[in-house]
């Protein structure tokens, strides 16, 4: 009795199966592989957004001074908004420029965004006047709600302001609008700035 050349049904059944197991465990190596790879970037990008708003705040904050007619440093309260006010010199000859930072967008309450402008006024800040602003700048697009970022000492309300500092704290995560959880969990960066001018 002859046998032909070839595989029979059972050896071929056999040899999907293990080709199918083996796709199997390839495909759930590569979802993992992107999923953790979607996280890290997700976690760099958080960040790099908060590391560069917190170099450029403290920056402009050391640049303050004082004024006769406005506190170096304030914090205050318009429409639930965190806020902080400050002057810097002016530039290119024009007049002090009075400097905003605020959580969340005016009359939106957009609790997740950092802002920075700089108005003419309280008045216009609390009414969103964009006709007295300078353009809007988002700073970080993924602040905690319910954590302070603003905290000035005493030593800002008087003049001269040797004593005066202002601690920023960001705290941020790739979702703030979701739970912390894996691959959600707060990252904190804490600064203590002193107006130089």
């Amino acid at each position: 009795m002859s046998r032909k050349n070839g595989f029979t049904l059972i050896e071929i059944l056999v040899s999907l199966a293990v080709f199918a197991v083996v796709m199997a465990v390839m495909a759930s190596a590569f979802f993992k592989i992107s999923q953790d790879w979607q996280r890290q970037r997700d976690y760099n990008l958080v960040l790099d957004n908060a590391r560069w708003a917190m170099e450029f705040m403290s920056n402009e904050i050391r640049k303050s001074h004082a004024d006769s007619n406005v506190t170096i440093i304030g914090e205050s309260t318009l429409n639930d908004h965190e806020l902080l006010t400050f002057t810097v010199d002016p530039t290119h000859g024009s007049k002090d420029r009075k400097i905003y930072y605020w959580r969340g967008k005016v009359g939106t309450g957009e609790p997740y965004i950092l802002y920075r402008s700089e108005f003419k006024s309280n008045k216009d800040f609390n009414t969103g006047n964009a006709d007295s602003a300078n353009v809007r700048q988002e700073l970080s697009r993924f602040v905690v709600d319910g954590t302070d970022i603003f905290n000035v000492s005493s030593g800002c309300a008087a003049f001269p302001t040797a004593n005066c500092t202002v601690e920023v704290n960001l705290t941020v995560r790739s979702k703030p609008d979701q739970p912390v959880g894996p691959g959600n969990q707060n990252y904190t960066f804490r600064t203590l700035v002193r107006p130089r001018n």
